[in-house]
């Protein structure tokens, strides 16, 4: 009992047979979990048997710790449900690890800490708001969860739903929207309801290209001309509307891109100052990725950049440069943004 297989090596003129031991571990006669198991699920009374020949060096230990172990038919039990129970520690979690001839391995974890073991997933289609890893949520059973979802402008929606529920909701917005969002543990105490945040985050529903630039203002302070990075005097996006997405046909620039108009501006002393011959401004999306714009006005025409200060470049204020400066200006093959700390 225990052997899984035997290897047959020739040597002269006979066999050598080896037996090759097979080590079975079972938590209370099942197979081991393969993902991480929160506490409450293993009970006071949960042994963890290991099936092995009594020839072969095995043992296990959690925390780091060597776990009791008594002599069964086929090998031995470990008191797992006992040492999860005596555990005190602020540890979030804990390994159970198999020892087997001075080699370590580790089996599983058991969690102490409700929470998330991966970030949240969400789908939403039509209406129907769903939580796509439930499964993630470590905690006791009765645990409620709240979901709290913030637009940047409007009403909130929260949501709470019991554990294991997937389905979040069947009556969401549509509409295309960034949320920032929360996800809280509700438990039920002699004080009332204590709430845990286990996560927060941003989500995007719906077309990510309509909402990306929704109520921001860019801030573009890097241009790239032929290869080269060059930094230009701020210069400010506003205003931002989303078009569509539209083929480009240039000969540097080809393919479907996300297209917006805006209004560009600088700041002086005075305040905000409009480009009052270039505005507005035609927008396509090159790499959300590296924040790169293709910036033009006027049914496509360039904008260019004067050196003429010797000092910094800046965005020309006017659509033609005068011909006597003309080696001063360039046209930009992309614009660099960030997202502005000002929002209108």
């Amino acid at each position: 009992m225990g052997f899984a297989s035997q290897v047959k090596i020739p040597v002269g003129n006979g066999d050598i047979h080896i037996q090759i031991p097979r080590i079975r571990l079972l938590l209370d006669g099942n197979p081991l979990p393969t993902e991480a198991v929160w506490k409450g699920e293993i009970a006071p009374s949960s042994l963890l048997r290991i099936l092995c020949p009594e020839t072969v060096d095995v043992s296990l230990t959690f925390a780091n710790s060597p776990l009791l172990r008594r002599s069964t038919m086929g090998g031995f039990d470990y008191a797992i449900g006992n040492a999860v129970q005596a555990y005190d520690s602020d540890a979030e979690k804990v390994s159970v690890n198999l020892i087997v001839a001075s080699n370590n391995m580790q089996m599983f974890d058991v969690v102490f800490k409700i929470s998330l073991s991966e970030p949240p997933q969400f789908n939403l289609t039509g209406s129907t708001l769903t939580w796509l890893n439930s499964q993630s949520f470590m905690g006791d059973k009765n645990t409620s969860l709240k979901f709290v979802f913030q637009p940047r402008c409007g009403e909130g929606v929260t949501l709470i739903v019991g554990q294991g529920e997937k389905v979040l909701s069947e009556d969401f917005p549509a509409r295309s929207e960034r949320y920032c969002y929360q996800v809280r543990a509700q438990t039920e105490t002699a004080f009332g309801v204590a709430e845990t945040k286990l996560y927060e985050g941003t989500v995007i529903f719906g077309d990510k290209f309509t909402v990306i630039f929704r109520g921001e203002i860019l801030c573009i302070e890097k241009i790239l001309i032929d290869g080269e990075y060059t930094e230009i005097k701020p210069v400010y996006a506003d205003e931002i509307t989303y078009v569509g997405i539209e083929n480009l046909g240039y000969t540097d620039l080809s393919g479907d891109y996300a297209h917006y108009t805006a209004k560009l501006f600088f700041i002086t002393q005075n305040g905000k100052r409009y480009f009052t011959d270039l505005n507005p401004v035609d927008i396509y999306l090159v790499n959300e990725k590296a924040g790169r714009l293709h910036i033009s006005f006027n049914d496509g025409e360039g904008l260019f950049i004067d050196k003429s200060s010797g000092y910094k470049a800046e965005l020309y204020k006017h659509a033609d440069p005068p011909q006597r400066l003309a080696k001063y200006f360039f046209f930009p093959d992309f614009f660099e943004y960030q997202y502005s700390k000002e929002r209108r």
